[in-house]
Parts: structure tokens; sequence; C-alpha cells
């Protein structure tokens, strides 16, 4: 049998820079984007010789389980050959794509909300971003805080694959109540 879940919230941060203003796109918020977003760009200035420092962007989503309660609550639905996969398409970028890189899943330390932006620039603020988690809580760590385990990695090859990895250990985590439930 195959349940398909889908996100009940998922927004991008990102400390990106914005160019030529030389302004961090630290407070953007993307939560009601069509779009999720991850990279790491080189640092580029605007001054010859001065090194900036690179960009990045994280995805952040969150599922429900609650359907699943009964189910493991008896026992019965964490047996073996349960496995859980996070798929997730590669939508082509018009830009050149980095190839041979390594992506890390990892569970999110603390709750967050998604925010309603659709614009990373400076037009869209809220929360979740880069440097708050809610309109009240920063990120203990700006960029968000993660948990060192359980996490699941793939490598892409060409950059233009699909994410498709095993996230068992960090699900199974979260229906035994052994980790919180606040996204990956």
């Amino acid at each position: 049998m195959i349940f398909r879940i889908y996100p009940i919230k998922d927004t991008w941060i990102s400390n990106d820079f914005l160019y030529p203003n030389h302004t961090r796109l630290t407070g953007g918020n993307v939560g009601a984007s069509e779009e999720l977003d991850v990279f790491k760009r080189a640092g580029f200035s605007g001054n010859v010789g001065d090194l900036g420092s690179s960009s990045l962007a994280r995805s952040l989503l969150q599922f429900d389980f609650t359907q699943f309660t009964s189910l493991t609550a008896s026992g019965d639905f964490l047996g073996s050959g349960v496995s859980f996969v996070l798929r997730m398409n590669h939508k082509t970028a018009a830009c050149a794509q980095p190839t041979s890189f390594d992506l890390v899943v990892r569970p999110i330390a603390s709750g967050w909300d998604e925010g309603n932006g659709k614009d990373i620039t400076l037009r869209d603020k809220g929360y979740a971003n880069w440097v708050k988690r809610t309109s009240t809580a920063y990120w203990g760590t700006p960029g968000g805080d993660f948990m060192s385990s359980p996490t699941s990695e793939m490598h892409f090859d060409t950059g233009f694959e699909d994410l498709e990895v095993d996230v068992t250990p960090l699900v199974s985590g979260w229906l035994n109540g052994s980790i919180t439930n606040n996204g990956l």
C-alpha cells in the first residue's frame, strides 16, 4: 500500500545577496511561493579584491502524520517493510546547474511559521526567514536550527536529478514520539 502525504506548510529561507545594492535578503519570506529553493552561491563583491561571503537557501517542510496515530499505537504500522521516502521534482532552471554535490535532509529543532510572502526580495517580509522562525522568536543560529540526526543524504551527479531520499528513521522518530515533528 502506498500513502502520499503532502506538506501542511513549506517555505524556503535565504541569506541571498541583492546586487548591486549590497543588501542581504535575510528578512524575506516565501511561504506562499510555488517553489522551494535550495542553493549555495559563491560570494562576490563589487569591489575588486574584496571577497564576499556565499549566499545560501534552505527549504523547510512540515508534514501532518496524525492520520497514522491509530496505526502506530496498535503497532501494526511500523513493522518490517514500511519505509518513508521524500520525493521532490527538479524544476529546470534557466541558469547553470551545479554538479557533483550532496543534499542533506535533517529534522528542524524548533517550530516555525510558514508565512505568506511570494518573493524573497525586500517586498515580502515575514516569518519564517533567515533570522527569525516566528514573529516573536529568532532561530538559535541564523539559517535555522537543525538536529544533527537522523539525517538522510542524496548525491547529485548532474544537478538535474529529482530528490528521492529515504527518511524512514526521521518519520519513525516522529511517529514514536522520540523526535518532535517540527518538519525537515
